[in-house]
Formats: structure tokens, sequence, C-alpha cells
């Protein structure tokens, strides 16, 4: 990712139709997304992979390496958790 830490990015998860409209990187304060990059639908928490026209698709969690699998996997159980914590505030 490059430039931007929230960049309007108007989407569609391919998995639930939800609509996806920024995208973030933690590790880099000015990012934004590019072709390959991966991403996940904090509705569905389906994961998900922007395409050189900035579109999301579903991936295949097989093509992945283990260490990538692993990320995406934690980074799932941390966004499932936070939105539970996020709805007992509310």
């Amino acid at each position: 990712m490059t430039e931007n830490l929230k960049t309007k990015v108007i989407n569609k998860c391919p998995e639930c139709d939800h609509k996806l409209d920024a995208a973030i990187c933690p590790k880099e304060i000015d990012a934004k997304p590019n072709a390959g990059d991966l991403s996940m639908c904090f509705h569905c928490y389906a994961i998900l992979q922007f395409t050189k026209k900035l579109k999301l698709k579903k991936i295949n969690m097989n093509n992945l390496s283990s260490e990538d699998k692993e990320s995406l996997l934690l980074m799932r159980q941390e966004a499932i958790k936070a939105k539970e914590w996020y709805k007992g505030l509310h």
C-alpha cells in the first residue's frame, strides 16, 4: 500500500455484497491500496484482494504462504473481537 491512511475506495464485498468505502493500513500512515494488496471485509470477515482496477475479489487461502495465512487469520480474529467489544459499548 502507498499513500494516505484512510483512502476512499468504493467497493462491494464479493462475498456478502456489503458496501466498503475505505481502506486503511495499520503499518503505513500514508497508505492506499495497490493491485495485489490483501484486505478484509469487516462485515463478513472475508479475505479479499485488490485487482488491477482496485476492485475487490475473494482469494483462495490455499494459494497463500503459511505466514500470510496465519497473519490474515489472526487479523480476522482480532477484527471479530474488536467488533464484539464495540457492540458491548452500545
